[in-house]
């Protein structure tokens, strides 16, 4: 489908969803394809409408992923939303907290611990421990009636990109929301994803009834001329610079933009002294673009000349910020790199100058688009790459020295740490994120730490001819019998329980 006839679906449904007929629309494409542009259009539209807008998005550990593909911070695809909960109580207080939270919120806060303090939940008890399918249906059941809350006095857009990398249990919330009857509820979820990264799991959920699928196409000459008037205000571009945008890259927006940037570089694109963009004149212009630009298959190349002549210091914080991940705090990206404060300002600049890094609100930035930050985290020697992971893992660790490390970056700190080739701290931040997942119900995502901490442990005896003690692998193994019942994996999950035994004599 194209991007036009897209938002014309989209707006449409928006319509439905206001009448209380809401649903789950789940966008494909390849890489680059413009699917985060579509959907942040689609939320334009929804501002229009009065409706409540919630973005986000999964995001891959830097450098990818430690072990098991979904190996993330459980419901991590939902946080933006409870975060949106967690700031609406705290804007209309104890009776606004009572009817979106109740007795939910301390579920809920084992997931964004911003829910933990709001007005009148201190009256509320801990939930009690469950056996993990138990806990898992208790969870889904709390997120799905909040969710209805939330979108009951006005409807709700829910965003989220990227869901190729979204973490099991947030597939579990979507597929348990589908189910729920979002028919009855004001609220559209929009979804995204990369064809070329479908795995099982997230095709299962494509196909499964009462979710809407559509794949993004390549775009055509008009589209790519509107891209061109809104990206640099330039009414009525030359069809012939079109053409060749069109056919250079393949209608893919990552590209289309890429190669405006490129022309302007070479002058080819230029302000005049009023101000406006114009075309270089000449037959000339077409052929200095064919050997400008590389062809879009050459991803590396591309994304490599936006990097190039970068300063030395706009250098050193492009490679912090890659090892960080596609999102960043800002405070933790300059405490990781160590530069002065003029410096860190300056290349700071130089980075969104040559955009690269944009700001995401409040002290958040983000790489423009994820190629930017793999190109630039594949070009760092290994050496260096391993002393950058220990300077993020640092810099994360003193977000809150007084308040402890938060569950949410155990697997973030095990990932870097990991990297680091610092194995003290590397079990010990894939133990805590195991049991903190066990303890969510994300029995997924537990036994994918656990698993993971066992094979480095073997692999490190093997290496080095040092084990750990017997009683902490039967731990891991106690705890993975548990992860696996979760799963009705019970065969896995006896045989785990027995090497247990078998580790303690």
């Amino acid at each position: 489908v194209g991007q036009h006839e897209l938002l014309a679906e989209l707006e449409a449904l928006l319509d439905r969803t206001k009448d209380g007929q809401g649903g789950c629309l789940l966008l494909g494409g390849v890489s680059g394809a413009g699917k985060t542009r579509v959907v942040m259009e689609c939320s334009v539209a929804a501002g229009r409408r009065a409706f409540r807008v919630v973005t986000g998005g999964s995001q891959p550990l830097s450098g990818g992923q430690v072990g098991d593909p979904r190996f993330g911070e459980p419901l991590h695809v939902f946080k933006p939303f409870l975060q949106a909960v967690a700031d609406e109580c705290r804007h209309r207080g104890p009776e606004e907290t009572e009817r979106l939270l109740g007795a939910r919120g301390p579920v809920l806060a084992l997931y964004q611990e911003s829910l933990r303090d709001l007005p009148g939940q201190e009256s509320w008890p801990e939930p009690p421990r469950l056996p993990p399918v138990a806990a898992r249906e208790r969870l889904l059941r709390c997120l799905v009636e909040t969710l209805a809350a939330f979108c009951a006095r006005e409807p709700a857009l829910l965003v989220m990109d990227d869901l190729q990398w979204a973490d099991e249990l947030s597939l579990g919330a979507l597929d348990f929301l589908r189910q729920g009857g979002l028919s009855g509820m004001s609220l559209l979820v929009v979804g995204t994803y990369r064809t070329e990264e479908l795995d099982a799991a997230l095709r299962q959920l494509v196909q499964a009834p009462g979710v809407e699928h559509r794949t993004l196409g390549q775009m055509d000459a008009p589209v790519v001329a509107r891209m061109v008037e809104d990206m640099l205000a330039l009414a009525a571009p030359p069809a012939s610079f079109v053409h060749f945008l069109t056919l250079r890259s393949a209608g893919n927006p990552f590209f289309v933009a890429e190669y405006l940037r490129t022309a302007i570089d070479e002058r080819l694109l230029y302000r005049d002294v009023f101000g406006r963009w114009q075309v270089a004149a000449g037959d000339h212009t077409l052929e200095r673009l064919h050997e400008a630009l590389p062809l879009p298959g050459v991803l590396s190349d591309l994304v490599g000349r936006r990097l190039e002549g970068l300063g030395a210091d706009a250098r050193a914080l492009l490679e912090v910020a890659a090892v960080l991940g596609r999102e960043l705090e800002g405070d933790v990206l300059t405490g990781a790199a160590g530069l002065g404060d003029a410096q860190e300002l300056e290349a700071l600049e130089e980075l969104r100058a040559r955009h690269v890094l944009e700001d995401a609100g409040g002290s958040r930035l983000r790489f423009v688009h994820d190629k930017l930050r793999e190109t630039a985290y594949e070009g760092i020697p290994a050496v260096r790459r391993r002393s950058l992971h220990r300077d993020v893992a640092l810099a994360l660790e003193a977000q809150d020295v007084w308040g402890g490390v938060s569950p949410a970056l155990y697997p973030v700190l095990a990932h870097h740490w990991e990297q680091a080739q610092d194995d003290v701290w590397t079990f010990e931040y894939l133990e805590k994120a195991g049991a903190h997942a066990l303890a969510a119900g994300s029995n997924l995502e537990a036994s994918g730490y656990l698993r993971r901490a066992l094979a480095l442990e073997i692999q490190r005896g093997q290496d080095r001819g040092v084990r750990l003690g017997a009683d902490r692998r039967a731990r891991w193994q106690r705890m993975l019998s548990e992860a696996m019942h979760g799963l009705s994996d019970f065969d896995a999950s006896i045989a785990h329980a027995e090497h247990a035994l078998a580790e303690l004599g």
